[in-house]
C-alpha cells in the first residue's frame, strides 16, 4: 500500500487494528503482528511507546552531480550537509528539502561562474536523514557493546560500520578494530513492555553513538529480515516475538540464507580454499585467502591467482569496514619470511595496511599493490615460535585491496 501512512494503531484481543490514509484513500488493516520499519519508529510513537532523540541531531545530506558532459563516470558525486534537518513531520521534512535544493542551486551557480558550461547531471529527490527517534527496547545497545563486538545471548544478526557521528564540523569515523563484528539482539527490536510488535532499521534500541554505526543499509536489511521472520514465526507459534525459541528463529533465518550473528560475513570457502596451509615444491607454507577470517563482504577474482584458484578483493568499497585475518601456525620455531601474495594493477590500492602480530608485538606496513616483486611483497623476516596473526585491512585505501594469500618461508 504505497503512498499510505498509519494514523491510528489500536490494540485488539488478538493483534492490532491499524488505520491508514493516503491521497484519496482510507484503509483499515487488521493484523496479528506489526513490524515498524519507519526510520523514526512512527508506529511505536502512535501507540504511545517510549522513544529517544537528542535535542541536536546529525545533519541530513543532499547528493548531486555537476559535470561538463553527460558521459557516464565524468562527474563525481557531491554531498551537501543540510544542518538542522528534522524528519519529525511533513512540515520539517519540507523545510529540509527546500533547504537542500536551494543549497544545490547555489552550488550550481557558483560552479557555472567558475567553470563555465556545466550541467546538473543528478540530484536526489529528497534530503536524507541520519537520525530521528529510537525506541527504548527490552535491550539497549550501547557504544561499548558495539565497539567490543559483544555477542548477545539473543543475537540475530551482525553489524559492521564504524561509529560515524556527523556534526556541524564534519565527521571523524571511529573504526572498529580488526576482527570486531558487532551484533544485534532480538530484544533490541522489541519495544519495552510490548507484545506483538517489533521494529527494524535505524530506530533500533540503541544509544546515539551505537546508532551511528547501526543505521546503515546492510545492518537495516539484516534487522528487517530477522524481524520479518520473527513476526511470521510468532503467528505460527501463537507467541509474541520476544518469547520465540531462538533456535527455531535462527533455523528459519538460515533456511532463507541469512548470515547469523557470529558467523563469518564472507561465504564459506570450498575445495582447495579450505586448506589452511599446504606445502608445494619450492615454496614454504601457503595460506589461501579463503582460509582467512573475514569481516565485511569480499568478492572472488580468478585471474592471476598464485595460491589456490582465486583471490579476494574488497570491491573498492566499504572502506574501513573490511579486513582479512590470517592465523598462521608453524611446527618448527624459528625465523620465517612472510610474503603477502597479490596481483598488481593500476586500480589497486597504493597504501594497503597490513599488520603482523607475534606475541604482543605488532608491526604495521603500508603496501603499494600497484607494484610487486612478481608474487607480491615480502613483509620481512620474523621469529615465530608458534603462530603469527596477519591482518589485511581496507582502511584508508585508495583503490581495490587484493589478497591472494600468504607464504611462510623458513630461513
Amino acid at each position: 500500500a504505497y503512498y499510505e501512512f498509519p494514523t491510528e494503531v489500536i490494540k485488539t484481543s488478538d493483534g492490532w487494528t491499524v488505520k491508514c490514509a493516503g491521497f484519496g484513500t482510507e484503509r483499515t488493516v487488521n493484523c496479528k503482528q506489526i513490524v515498524d520499519c519507519t526510520g523514526g519508529a512512527e508506529v511505536v510513537g502512535l501507540m504511545g511507546g517510549e522513544r529517544l532523540r537528542e535535542a541536536e541531531t546529525q545533519p541530513g545530506s543532499y547528493l548531486f552531480m555537476i559535470g561538463k558532459d553527460l558521459s557516464p563516470g565524468r562527474a563525481q558525486c557531491q554531498r551537501l550537509y543540510v544542518h538542522g534537518a528534522d524528519s519529525t513531520n511533513s512540515q520539517t521534512v519540507t523545510r529540509a528539502n527546500l533547504t537542500g535544493r536551494k543549497s544545490v542551486l547555489a552550488r550550481l551557480r557558483t560552479t557555472l561562474k567558475k567553470h563555465g558550461d556545466v550541467q546538473l547531471q543528478h540530484m536526489q529527490p529528497e534530503t536524507s536523514f541520519r537520525e530521528s527517534f529510537r525506541i527504548v527496547g527490552e535491550t539497549v545497545i550501547n557504544v561499548n557493546d558495539y565497539t567490543s563486538g559483544r555477542l548477545f545471548e539473543d543475537a540475530i544478526c551482525n553489524a559492521f560500520y564504524p561509529v560515524d557521528l556527523h556534526t556541524k564540523t564534519g565527521v571523524r569515523p571511529k573504526k572498529l578494530k580488526p576482527g570486531i563484528v558487532p551484533t544485534v539482539p532480538l530484544s533490541a527490536l522489541v519495544p519495552k513492555d510490548s507484545t506483538n510488535i517489533l521494529v527494524a532499521g535505524r530506530c533500533v534500541s540503541s544509544d546515539r553513538l551505537a546508532n551511528s554505526g547501526l543505521r546503515v543499509q546492510a545492518s537495516c536489511m539484516a534487522m528487517g529480515q530477522a524481524a520479518g521472520a520473527a513476526a511470521a514465526l510468532a503467528v505460527q507459534k501463537q507467541l509474541t516475538p520476544g518469547a520465540l525459541p531462538l533456535d527455531e528463529l535462527k533455523a528459519l533465518l538460515k533456511e532463507h540464507g541469512a548470515i547469523l550473528a557470529g558467523e563469518s560475513m564472507t561465504p564459506q570457502a570450498s575445495g582447495a580454499e579450505q586448506e589452511t596451509a599446504t606445502a608445494s615444491q619450492g615454496a614454504g607454507l601457503l595460506y589461501d585467502a579463503g582460509s582467512a577470517a573475514a569481516v565485511g563482504v569480499w568478492k572472488k577474482g580468478s585471474s592471476k591467482a598464485t595460491i589456490g584458484s582465486s583471490y579476494l578483493h574488497d570491491d573498492n568499497n566499504g572502506k574501513g569496514a573490511k579486513s582479512l585475518t590470517f592465523t598462521v601456525s608453524v611446527d618448527e620455531p624459528g625465523p620465517y619470511a612472510i610474503r603477502f601474495h597479490y596481483n598488481i594493477h593500476k586500480t589497486r590500492s597504493s597504501c594497503t595496511p597490513v599488520s603482523v602480530k607475534i606475541g604482543e608485538k605488532v608491526q604495521t606496513f603500508s603496501i603499494d599493490q600497484r607494484e610487486s616483486d612478481g608474487k607480491g611483497f615480502v613483509l620481512g623476516t620474523f621469529d615465530i615460535q608458534d603462530r603469527a596473526i596477519v591482518t589485511v585491512s581496507n582502511a584508508g585505501t585508495d583503490g581495490h585491496v587484493i589478497a591472494d594469500g600468504l607464504e611462510l618461508i623458513k630461513k
